[in-house]
């Protein structure tokens, strides 16, 4: 099933082929979405591959776009003509929908720039490596990138220089060689400099001994990650990209002569090596690859349409569509009407809360029919609000059904704009409702306007993927609850968050409890 078309924009590659349009063949290949080259009509979704690709004509599109922001050079920012450019650029991206960064550490930078952005890490095209077969080891020390000043390819052929015998050194990359050369001359270091097919270079990777990465900024760093993945032991700059996308599966050093000692130790322990490349293969095969990257990527597509349509979609077709889910639920499902259903343990832990903080009358926001009831047989006066038509009259047909229609007020009304004075309610329940909404901060300002100071505000969302449906359009982690309590501080203080579980079970929902200030 093809679930919307995608205009895949690539940058120019600088070494090699280009990430991007390895990871555009790997999504290809999931069959999920159509890409194409050019601008249509029936594009659903932009995706510049990098800030350079971005073009005035296509941000002006009404369409999803997205942006992918490899990183920005920290120097480069103190030249006034590239930081001119620069700084239009970011106003270019400030127009896509979403930007993405290849590591948290690129996070900062985005969100420092004021860009709406995430983590989606990329990875390494395994189905090319798996592919390449290598011959006996040829080269001691291999490194891996462009030849400019910031890669400091110089450390390499200087630790080599420290080392007896002298190892072979081969340099992977394109840019001007000579000074590179002329210093292993004068070092005594037999080096080999040569610009690679992809082909070719992973080959060299897998012959040699160890790689080498010593380049004192990256944005991810694709050369540590295939060389892990080849079962190659890696030894990089000690960074803090380094540190957080190959943690602790690779050797750290911080000059040549350090680096120097640690590479002799290797060469003279072949099974810590092995040991070391066995472990960081497994590391890379199971978060690095492409394979994995797509995940992460088709995941941020599907989370970005669906949001799309939702927006796009009337609040009545949307009530429709709710009443049409409570229609088939009580025709299917109908042992779900039972409030004394073992299954509904995550409302009697809300009544567990309600006595903890003393609270009489709650507004139960998105209630369902059978939440209102639970919390009405235990002796709460309930004002029950619910999008659905549908909903509200089974929930009524309940509550006559158990004897508390005299305790609960039905009210037909959206998350959107209750139906209620500010700063008037003892407690507000928003229960499994803020994975369905493409706003879900819009929805906690407005349960928060709707408390009184020293009000109590329930929220209880789905732990990860439990309980995932396909009207959900968000996943929600402890941290990203966390988040989102932390941008109202100034109006409330987050006195609970925690994960829950059903009895007997692993935790799958995420309770958080704000108090109004």
């Amino acid at each position: 099933m093809i679930l919307g078309k995608i205009l895949w924009l690539s940058p120019q590659s600088l070494a090699g082929r280009n990430p991007i349009d390895v990871w555009g063949d790997y999504i290809r290949k999931r069959g999920n979405w159509e890409l194409v080259s050019e601008w249509d009509d029936d594009v659903d979704i932009i995706f510049f591959g990098s800030d350079s690709v971005l073009d005035d004509d296509l941000l002006s599109k009404d369409v999803l776009k997205i942006c992918y922001f490899w990183d920005v050079l920290p120097w480069r920012m103190l030249d006034p003509e590239f930081r001119t450019w620069f700084s239009n650029q970011v106003e270019r991206m400030k127009k896509c929908d979403l930007i993405l960064t290849p590591s948290t550490t690129i996070l900062y930078q985005a969100l420092t720039l004021g860009l709406n952005a995430i983590v989606c890490t990329p990875g390494i095209d395994s189905e090319l490596i798996n592919l390449i077969n290598a011959g006996e080891k040829k080269y001691q020390i291999c490194s891996v990138s462009r030849i400019t000043p910031h890669k400091q390819h110089d450390w390499v052929i200087k630790t080599a220089s420290l080392l007896n015998p002298r190892p072979k050194v081969v340099i992977v990359g394109s840019g001007d060689s000579q000074p590179l050369l002329k210093l292993a001359d004068d070092l005594g270091v037999e080096c080999v400099i040569t610009p690679m097919s992809d082909e070719d270079k992973i080959k060299t990777i897998k012959e040699s001994l160890c790689l080498v990465s010593s380049s004192m900024w990256e944005g991810f760093g694709m050369a540590p990650i295939e060389g892990m993945y080849c079962g190659t032991p890696v030894f990089v700059i000690d960074t803090p990209i380094h540190r957080e996308i190959l943690k602790e599966f690779v050797i750290y050093f911080t000059n040549p002569i350090e680096l120097a000692q640690k590479i002799a130790y290797l060469l003279n322990n072949k099974m810590l090596g092995e040991e070391i490349g066995r472990r960081g293969g497994e590391y890379v095969k199971q978060n690095l690859t492409f394979e994995k990257a797509t995940d992460r990527l088709e995941s941020v597509f599907n989370n970005m349409i669906k949001r799309s349509w939702r927006k796009k979609l009337s609040k009545d077709t949307w009530k429709e569509i709710y009443d049409r889910e409570a229609k088939r639920n009580i025709t299917y499902h109908s042992y779900r009407f039972n409030p004394r259903w073992e299954r509904y343990w995550e409302p009697r832990y809300f009544l567990k809360l309600f006595e903890e903080y003393g609270i009489k009358e709650v507004i139960d926001v998105g209630s369902g029919a059978v939440h209102p009831v639970i919390f009405a047989l235990d002796g709460y006066k309930v004002k029950a609000v619910d999008i659905s038509e549908e909903v509200i009259k089974q929930g009524k047909e309940l509550a006559d059904r158990e004897g508390v229609s005299d305790k609960i007020e039905w009210i037909h009304g959206s998350v959107e704009e209750l139906p209620f004075e500010d700063n008037g309610a003892e407690c507000v329940v928003m229960s499994q409702l803020l994975e369905h909404l493409p706003e879900p901060e819009r929805a906690v300002a407005e349960g928060l306007r709707i408390l009184k100071p020293g009000g109590i505000f329930i929220i209880g969302v789905p732990l990860g993927m439990h309980h995932y449906d396909p009207l959900h359009l968000h996943v929600f982690e402890i941290e990203d609850m966390k988040r989102i309590g932390e941008r109202f501080k100034d109006i409330c203080d987050i006195v609970r968050l925690e994960t829950i579980a059903e009895p007997g079970c692993e935790p799958s929902v995420i309770v958080m409890v704000l108090r109004r200030k």
